[in-house]
């Protein structure tokens, strides 16, 4: 990734925007940390985990500027890669925790609207998983409002 970057031009105004999945926002929080990094202007982590091995990753705030992560309660991959050394996270204690970062804004995408389940009043709802964090329902429901937002958009 840091060599990806580094051989970018970059054009005159020309944002960083990173969207990263499971580990892959581990592995951009530790090129926020490199000494020639560039500044990312947006950061987008999906399902990323935070907890038991991963709790030593961190993020170089000075580094990036807008930085969301989307988490799912119904994510049972994160609080299962969070027991790290062979044992398995307690979801019913873990998956929020494991699934949220404290330095970034965090935007709980567990139900999007759908079409497989239905919730009250006969509204199609979607319970999200890991792998689900990535569809383009999920993007424009939560990701993209909030990130709006965020920027002044």
């Amino acid at each position: 990734m840091a060599n990806l970057i580094l051989q970018h031009d970059f054009q005159d105004g020309e944002l960083l925007n990173i969207v990263a999945h499971s580990h892959g926002g581990n592995v951009v929080k530790i090129y926020s940390g490199l000494n020639d990094s560039r500044f990312i202007d947006n950061l987008a982590t999906l399902g990323t985990p935070h907890a038991g091995m991963f709790q030593d990753y961190h993020i170089q705030r000075e580094n990036v500027g807008t930085y969301l992560n989307a988490y799912s309660t119904h994510d049972f991959v994160v609080p299962r890669a969070g027991g790290g050394d062979g044992h398995v996270l307690d979801i019913t204690k873990h998956a929020p925790a494991a699934s949220t970062d404290p330095n970034a804004l965090n935007v709980d995408a567990s139900v999007t609207m759908g079409t497989r389940k239905h919730g009250r009043n006969g509204i199609p709802k979607v319970a999200i998983g890991h792998g689900d964090l990535v569809s383009p329902g999920v993007w424009k429901q939560h990701i993209d409002p909030t990130l709006n937002r965020a920027i002044g958009n």
